[in-house]
């Protein structure tokens, strides 16, 4: 990919719109990385020393249990970072696999580099600060939709995250009905069970690669506390 492509899709993603042009140019020329389909990015208990940013294509969250199963948390499409929250820790690890759910493109920025632009860039500071505070908040409400004990409620609050993000009530799916089934923890056909009971109840309304919220639906939502 070339670097000003990169630029460009730095410039329009945060919390890098809050830095100049110079300063875009300079990270759009750090080193990229192409990943083919189902590669891991990083494995549990592998060092973080870069802030990450899919530039194009999809990855997968998963947390590895005792067993070996695997929990899948969140699906990302690009542009998206990774690594933010681990990034800064003292033990600066990463907890959780991920792996790209398509071909990916990475940019790989060093936590010096990002630290000393965060350091001569307090707006810039500031918005990577607010990103880590508002990734740390969305995984804990992550854990509680996980722990939910219906369908309906995991659904309610995989739709109040997605809702919250893009400020309209059509969602899309950035993953297939399989993977959502998973990431709710549930089977394929329970979830297409529910979503035609929630349809039928006019809260929604539901297609192969997105969900519209009708009126109920929103004041479910409201109702349910998301």
């Amino acid at each position: 990919m070339h670097s000003e492509t990169i630029a460009t899709l730095l410039s329009n993603t945060p919390p890098f719109h809050a830095l100049d042009d110079a300063s875009i140019r300079t990270l759009s020329k750090k080193e990229t990385k192409r990943y083919d389909k189902k590669e891991p990015l990083y494995l549990p208990s592998s060092p973080c020393d870069y802030l990450d940013v899919v530039l194009e294509g999809s990855v997968a969250i998963r947390y590895i249990e005792k067993s070996g199963e695997s929990i899948l948390i969140e699906a990302f499409e690009s542009p998206t970072l990774l690594s933010a929250n681990c990034l800064f820790s003292r033990k600066a690890t990463h907890d959780m696999l991920v792996e790209t759910l398509s071909e990916t493109i990475v940019l790989h920025i060093p936590k010096e580099t990002l630290l000393r632009h965060m350091q001569s860039h307090t707006e810039f500071l500031q918005e990577m600060m607010r990103f880590i505070s508002e990734r740390t908040g969305y995984l804990t409400r992550t854990i509680a939709r996980l722990t939910a004990k219906t369908i309906r409620e995991r659904i309610l609050g995989f739709l109040a995250e997605r809702y919250e993000k893009e400020k309209q009530r059509t969602i899309s799916l950035p993953i297939s009905k399989t993977a959502l089934a998973e990431q709710l923890h549930t089977h394929r056909s329970s979830l297409t069970r529910e979503l035609m009971k929630m349809r039928d109840e006019g809260l929604l309304e539901f297609t192969r690669d997105a969900i519209t919220l009708k009126e109920r639906g929103l004041q479910a939502l409201r109702h349910a506390g998301h």
